[in-house]
């Protein structure tokens, strides 16, 4: 059952490496990566600490053999701390990314009241902001939107509307 579990945790990252850097999607090829690594690391580190703490690996020779197990300990934890940089700068854009975004969709939905528009879309990438609506009329201009967001995100923004008009076409069968 550990073969599996070990399996499970590294082929799929690893293949999906190979797949996307294959079809020129390194942005994605690099986070499978950095998962593959993660999870290496993670195992590694733990299967020595549950060795050496269950007594798995024979006293004597962990005694013997003291300083490659340190540095295998050290080694492992260095792996662990340097996969957890990536890790941690990921997360923390991730966060600002779905707080941006969240903010944003407040801000434009304030926009948008009373206009009779639908938002159907929001996408926030640093200072670009993508807005897509859907209704009968024209959006007001975007500069108030651009000039709110700019403050509640706290940096320069630029906004794009795309705007699509509902329209309707419909017919009726012959009796």
């Amino acid at each position: 059952m550990p073969g599996v579990a070990v399996a499970v945790a590294l082929v799929p990252p690893l293949a999906t490496v190979g797949i996307t850097f294959a079809l020129g999607r390194t942005d994605l090829a690099w986070g499978a990566l950095l998962l593959y690594l993660t999870n290496l690391a993670g195992i590694v580190l733990i299967a020595a600490l549950v060795f050496l703490l269950t007594g798995f690996a024979p006293r004597a020779q962990v005694i013997a053999d003291e300083r490659h197990t340190k540095i295998g300990i050290i080694t492992a934890v260095v792996a662990v701390v340097l996969v957890s940089i990536p890790l941690g700068i990921q997360s923390w854009s991730g966060i600002k990314t779905n707080r941006d975004t969240s903010v944003t969709s407040e801000r434009v939905q304030a926009w948008l009241e009373g206009t009779g528009l639908q938002e159907t879309g929001i996408e926030v990438d640093g200072g670009e902001v993508v807005v897509e609506v859907v209704g009968d009329t024209e959006p007001p201009p975007t500069k108030p939107l651009a000039e709110d967001l700019a403050k509640e995100l706290d940096a320069p923004v630029e906004v794009k509307v795309y705007w699509t008009k509902r329209q309707e076409n419909s017919a009726a069968s012959e009796p």
